[in-house]
């Protein structure tokens, strides 16, 4: 078994293992989200992508075959957050032990990448999450008002004339979208060759600014009424939005790399 191959063994076993718990958790919940898993999906492609590329590999060695496969085998004993884990874990040994070729690095930096966006995320809501759901609400808030005249708004809540309003919560937030947009934008770049310049700082704030501007609209909308709500939330809109903004977000994370990253 060459290094490579080692490697794609840990993409195909982790990123089927996180499949399987996307459908189960859709399932167990009767919702759809499987539009904006398609980003995850795209994800994985980027890492296993960059292995396919290494054509000639050396055959693994006897420490590196252990080391993987040890901390593979512990992450499928575990569940939930550990995967992330085990996945920060075999990144870091990859970029911090010898006889790993550039592209098996780059790998490794997308499997930190995938680990921290699950990992990070939840420490960023645990310290940030009433500032997030606030300047969220203010950002809806001010829109909503200008659109619907006699609109009110506090904390997280948003209340249009003569109807219930809507309580804004972490997972309509625009951070629930960003987080995920910065891993899209991540694996994407990390593809193309990319190195950490201003270019690429620029292009993933821009993609930033209109998520959030699509995800602002969309609370707007959700916040008019009930029925609204329903549409936005639950409803056919609901699905609508969730394809538009994934292919949105793999457009503009593409569109902004290749910016970022062409050659002059």
């Amino acid at each position: 078994m060459s290094s490579r191959e080692l490697l794609l063994w840990v993409a195909l076993l982790c990123s089927a293992l996180r499949m399987a718990g996307i459908m189960a958790t859709e399932l167990a919940a009767g919702t759809d989200r499987a539009s904006w898993s398609m980003i995850e999906v795209i994800v994985w492609g980027c890492a296993i992508t960059l292995l396919v590329r290494d054509k000639l590999t050396p055959a693994a060695t006897s420490g590196q075959v252990w080391s993987v496969v040890s901390l593979l085998g512990l992450t499928m004993m575990l569940s939930g957050n550990m995967l992330y884990v085990g996945l920060l874990l075999i990144g870091w040994i990859v970029l911090r032990t010898k006889g790993w070729s550039d592209n098996q690095r780059k790998f490794a930096v997308i499997l930190m990448a995938i680990g921290l966006y699950r990992i990070g995320s939840r420490l960023v809501v645990l310290l940030l999450g009433d500032v997030i759901l606030r300047m969220d609400t203010a950002l809806a808030g001010v829109l909503m008002t200008a659109a619907v005249p006699g609109s009110t708004w506090s904390d997280n809540h948003i209340t249009p004339p003569n109807d219930v309003g809507i309580t804004v919560g972490m997972a309509c937030s625009s951070f629930a979208n960003l987080s995920l947009v910065s891993l899209c934008y991540t694996s994407i770049a990390i593809l193309d060759g990319a190195a950490w310049t201003r270019r690429n700082l620029a292009s993933i704030g821009m993609v930033w600014l209109a998520i959030i501007l699509l995800n602002t609209v969309r609370l707007v909308l959700m916040a008019r009424s009930l029925d609204a709500y329903e549409y936005w939330h639950n409803g056919e809109g609901a699905e609508m939005f969730g394809v538009g903004l994934s292919l949105v977000t793999v457009a503009l994370c593409s569109l902004g790399s290749r910016w970022a990253n062409r050659r002059c």
